[in-house]
């Protein structure tokens, strides 16, 4: 897993379309994996939470594969997504 941390690597991996996105909501302790084109990843989310916020209510990370991911603990697979 790699952390995001500037909106230029944001976009380079959606740009991409491959791979996850891994949301980390800090406040809820709940972690979220999207396909990096769900509809529900926009840029305005990232640049509140990573940017403007410092990290401080939680992080995005990429990875290029779903296997392993999800069976970690305390991780959840986007409704939208897994339609």
């Amino acid at each position: 897993m790699i952390r995001i941390k500037s909106i230029n690597e944001f976009n380079e991996y959606r740009k991409n379309k491959i791979g996850y996105f891994l949301i980390e909501d800090k406040p809820t302790k709940i972690k979220t994996l999207h396909n990096v084109s769900c509809p529900h990843i926009n840029i305005r989310f990232f640049e509140q939470k990573v940017i403007n916020n410092q990290e401080k209510n939680g992080s995005y990370y990429w990875c290029g594969g779903f296997k392993g991911i999800i069976s970690e603990e305390g991780i959840r697979e986007c409704l939208v997504c897994k339609k």
